[in-house]
């Protein structure tokens, strides 16, 4: 994902950690993305 930060903390934003995925946020989202297949499973708005 280009232009995306990925997060390293997930615990940071209260996002579950179980699974086969990876999280990154952009534009005040976060993206949960299969670490396998590269697809978007879920979009969260990022709590200010």
């Amino acid at each position: 994902m280009r232009d995306y930060t990925y997060i390293n903390n997930p615990q940071r934003f209260s996002l579950p950690e179980n699974g086969n995925w990876r999280y990154y946020r952009r534009d005040g989202r976060i993206y949960r993305v299969d670490s396998q297949t590269q697809r978007i499973q879920r979009i969260y708005n990022e709590r200010r």
